[in-house]
């Protein structure tokens, strides 16, 4: 769209959205049918996962992992629940997924223990890519900005 703006090196998969102004710098992956939305800035070397969304006015400096929707800076606040039901994501995967977004992100453990908590308790193939994901990350991942279920879009399955 206009005054979007992808920057040397970038590297985007098939079926991603830029809105309108979204800037993505220098060695930036973005994976499968991610979207980004306007005016969202994604800083050099950052990694957007699959089926990730950025709300309008993001802006990431970590890699945001698959699936999730990015708010405000290098924060994460949900799932993005509408996205996975829409690509044909069983309920069954939907819920495992949820439960290991809470695992991880919602729980008074530091990341990378409940990283390691959570490879033995979560393995379809969604919460796999998941897992992976943050393990390989080199930037850091955004983290949760709150834990209301009703502001985060999260419905119950």
């Amino acid at each position: 769209m206009q005054n979007t703006k992808v920057a040397h090196n970038a590297s985007i998969s098939d079926y991603v959205i830029l809105a309108g102004g979204s800037l993505l710098a220098g060695h930036v992956r973005v994976a499968e049918r991610a979207f980004i939305s306007g005016n969202c800035l994604v800083h050099q070397f950052v990694r957007v996962g699959e089926l990730a969304l950025m709300q309008g006015g993001s802006a990431i400096s970590k890699d945001l992992p698959p699936y999730t929707m990015a708010r405000g800076h290098n924060g994460i606040c949900g799932l993005n629940t509408i996205g996975l039901r829409r690509a044909g994501f069983a309920a069954a995967d939907r819920l495992e997924l949820k439960k290991l977004y809470h695992a991880l992100f919602r729980n008074d453990r530091n990341l990378r223990t409940a990283l390691v908590a959570a490879q033995g308790n979560f393995l379809s193939a969604p919460a796999r890519v998941m897992l992976e994901f943050i393990g390989s990350a080199k930037r850091g991942i955004c983290r949760d900005v709150g834990n209301d279920e009703a502001a985060d879009g999260e419905e119950e399955e």
